[in-house]
């Protein structure tokens, strides 16, 4: 879960410099700052997508499309990792409860 929060926290500095880069100027930008970048960012890759910010250029979008992949991916990675160690924890206490672990099934 840390590489993940990690791997999201960089990643999503960096996909907001390369948006703020792509739109910086653009004709009916919506990202005009490098805080509407920020913002942006956490919301796609948290797969909420207001649409109040969006991308109009061709790489703004590309990174978008990265973002979103990547942001899927990583929510699926911390929900199975997660998952896991709820699983472990109740057979864990089943096992407990069982009798001390002292004879197989």
């Amino acid at each position: 879960m840390a590489y993940s929060g990690l791997t999201a926290l960089l990643l999503g500095f960096v996909g907001a410099l390369s948006v703020y880069r792509a739109e910086r100027g653009a004709r009916e930008a919506t990202i005009e700052n490098f805080g509407d970048a920020l913002w942006w960012v956490c919301v796609t890759l948290s797969t909420t997508g207001y649409g109040d910010v969006a991308p109009v250029t061709f790489h703004g979008r590309l990174v978008g499309v990265l973002l979103m992949s990547v942001g899927v991916g990583l929510i699926g990675a911390v929900v199975g990792v997660f998952s896991s160690w709820l699983v472990q924890s109740f057979r864990r206490r089943e096992e407990d409860d069982a009798g001390g672990g002292g004879g197989g099934p």
